[in-house]
């Protein structure tokens, strides 16, 4: 087969124009679509990168703040227990402490009440010892044990200072009153003389200002009523007052 150079020729011309009208008319549309599509996956590339950045960063601060969280969980933790136990020791020294005071009242509650009942007891010894004085006293009051008493009243009489003497003056001014001699015995004409002699004398009365009767509770002595004034020389208020001296 014979190639003609004149074919050749228009076959290369024929090529060249197919190649420009396909330039001119596919190639630039293509390219354009290629590169836009080039730019869309490299935007896509992008954002998938940003995206995973993003991620990472994420990520990064969560497992950061994870981190931060267990910490601050662990300091909390060591926190609570040391308030706690911190609460532990404070309570248990404070019921330490309750139960010594506690311990402390209830000891000074026993010896309140031991001294008491001590008390008592004396009280009661006390009071069984003055009766029993009392009835042994009793047995000795007798005439000789009142004619003792006699001559101590008669020397009381005769010392009482001048503000006792005033006293009993006007208490008797005052009420009109008459002096009272009680005494558990009978006293003698002597006694009951010399007595009046000392009450006159120091009172600046009247011998029919004077009275004498006999109270035989008295025991043994005398009890002189000088108006709101009593004066006590006897057993039974000797015992009487022994027995408010005792124990209360």
């Amino acid at each position: 087969m014979e190639i003609s150079l004149s074919t050749f020729i228009f076959e290369i011309i024929n090529f060249l124009i197919l190649v420009w009208i396909l330039k001119k008319i596919f190639y630039a549309p293509v390219k354009k679509i290629i590169e836009e599509r080039k730019a869309s996956i490299e935007k896509l590339v992008q954002d998938a990168q940003s995206k995973m950045d993003q991620a990472s960063t994420l990520k990064l601060n969560y497992d950061n703040r994870l981190k931060d969280w267990q910490e601050e969980k662990k300091q909390h933790q060591e926190s609570f227990l040391k308030e706690m136990e911190d609460l532990k020791h404070k309570k248990m020294h404070d019921l330490q402490n309750t139960l010594k005071d506690e311990g402390e009242k209830t000891k000074i509650t026993q010896q309140k009440n031991m001294q008491h009942m001590a008390k008592i007891q004396e009280a009661k010894a006390m009071q069984q010892g003055l009766s029993f004085t009392a009835r042994l006293m009793a047995t000795f009051a007798s005439p000789s044990v009142q004619e003792t008493i006699f001559e101590l009243l008669k020397e009381e009489l005769k010392t009482k200072n001048s503000a006792d003497i005033f006293s009993i003056k006007t208490g008797l001014n005052k009420t009109d009153a008459k002096i009272i001699v009680n005494s558990a015995f009978d006293i003698s004409q002597k006694q009951q003389h010399e007595l009046t002699q000392v009450l006159c004398q120091q009172l600046s009365l009247l011998e029919n200002h004077i009275l004498y009767k006999t109270n035989q509770e008295l025991l043994a002595g005398f009890e002189i009523s000088c108006g709101a004034i009593l004066i006590e020389a006897n057993l039974r208020d000797e015992l009487r007052f022994f027995a408010k001296a005792g124990p209360q």
